[in-house]
């Protein structure tokens, strides 16, 4: 078959179901990944799909006669190398979150739509759905049960809905649930412009441990038709990190985990509860001044105090020469972050550029603020890590100012509460 045949017969199934795979293209086409990720690739180009890890799906979701107008992304077009790469990162932070053996429940839309070759090479999932496409796609790994939600169908939707549907999943458990929808508002929480799609979650909601809500940034802050959950029945929202500061702080507030998807995964809340031990290199200037033993000190008591952190001291003593060689220890060490006590300049930017070639975040130090106020609260706050690297993974500023720009605090009904920051 020539490529062009190929490539035609290819729009053809992408019109009919919404998304392919490229394992069932090789399949069906008896021709090696390769050519597969070729005629895609091509396809791309003239503007007729948009590839996806694994597979591709349709620009125009509103074609697909398998295809629910996207919750989430209503505007029922996929378009934009940026805006399908969020699309991504918020599928693939998602499937993170699932485990081998996981029972879980899927809602039609896109963003689940491109999680499904992740969870394809996965084993003994449980997965419950009310998408067809889904259904059929990760029913092609014989480890996994996939059970379709049955209810009522409609043209040109992916979706089954209806009292059917909704009364299936009153007698069903599930450890978590990923759903879209159409707008967050603390006025109606989560909210969908569809009433029975609308009906649908809300029995989602309420047969689920725990409730992932997966949503790009422009529905946050708007109404939509009818509320399927209140903030507080959400127990994370994954969305990309152009969310803006205000909605953050109102989400946050009512106590939503909020994870930001972007080059590093970003995740907010009010006292998150630590999940991890944190390993944190310190490279102080000197030993050789009461200072600069002063700050080392309260950096060693605010690590005590969070019980999470394991601290690697090293000391430059005031050599360029041994500051570089300590920068190599703590990457040989594997340092989730770097306190980095350094005031001549071009060495500054000599280990700036070794920490951003590693992607190791950075807190450089070069006029400390009075070490007494270096605390745990401030460092490393009371739940876990707090720092969190700049967009360059670099920083060239005073202690105060350092820490300023890396712990948020904020008001909540008149009481003072700090954020928690985990780079991924």
């Amino acid at each position: 078959m020539r490529s062009r045949d190929r490539q035609e017969q290819i729009v053809a199934q992408l019109l009919s179901q919404g998304s392919v795979h490229i394992l069932e293209l090789r399949e069906r086409f008896q021709v090696s990944e390769g050519t597969v990720r070729n005629d895609l690739r091509a396809l791309e180009a003239d503007g007729r799909l948009i590839r996806t890890h694994g597979g591709a799906i349709a620009i125009d979701a509103k074609r697909s006669p398998h295809h629910r107008v996207s919750p989430g992304l209503n505007d029922g077009t996929l378009i934009g190398e940026k805006r399908q790469s969020q699309l991504q990162s918020i599928a693939h932070r998602a499937a993170e979150l699932i485990n081998e053996g996981d029972l879980i429940l899927l809602s039609s839309s896109p963003i689940t739509q491109a999680m499904v070759p992740d969870l394809l090479a996965m084993k003994s999932l449980v997965v419950l759905t009310n998408s067809l496409d889904i259904a059929q796609r990760l029913a092609q790994n014989s480890a996994h049960t996939v059970v379709l939600i049955g209810g009522q169908i409609h043209h040109n939707q992916d979706a089954l809905d209806g009292r059917t549907a909704a009364s299936v999943l009153e007698r069903m458990r599930v450890s978590k649930a990923f759903i879209t929808c159409d707008g967050i508002s603390m006025a109606q929480g989560f909210a969908s412009n569809d009433i029975a799609d609308a009906q649908m979650k809300s029995s989602m909601v309420a047969c689920a441990d725990a409730v992932i809500v997966l949503a790009m940034s422009e529905v946050i802050g708007k109404l939509a038709l009818m509320s399927f959950a209140g903030l507080n029945q959400v127990h994370q929202l994954i969305t990309p990190n152009d969310l803006p500061q205000s909605a953050l702080n109102e989400l946050v507030g009512a106590g939503v985990r909020v994870s930001m998807c972007g080059e590093h995964i970003t995740e907010v809340c009010f006292d998150c509860p630590p999940d991890r031990n944190w390993r944190i290199g310190f490279s102080n200037l000197t030993e050789e001044q009461d200072f600069t033993v002063k700050v080392r000190q309260s950096i060693e008591r605010a690590a005590a105090q969070s019980g999470n952190i394991e601290l690697i001291l090293t000391n430059n003593d005031t050599n360029p020469q041994q500051a570089l060689e300590n920068a190599r220890r703590m990457l040989d060490a594997k340092v989730d972050l770097v306190i980095e006590y350094q005031q001549d300049e071009r060495t500054n930017y000599m280990l700036m550029d070794l920490f951003r070639s590693a992607k190791t975040p950075v807190l450089a130090v070069d006029i400390p603020m009075q070490a007494q106020f270096i605390s745990a609260q401030t460092i490393f706050g009371q739940g876990g890590l707090r720092a969190r690297p700049p967009p360059n993974g670099f920083a060239k500023t005073g202690m105060a100012r350092s820490i300023r720009s890396y712990v948020w605090s904020s008001r909540n009904q008149g009481r003072s509460r700090r954020r928690a920051f985990r780079v991924l």
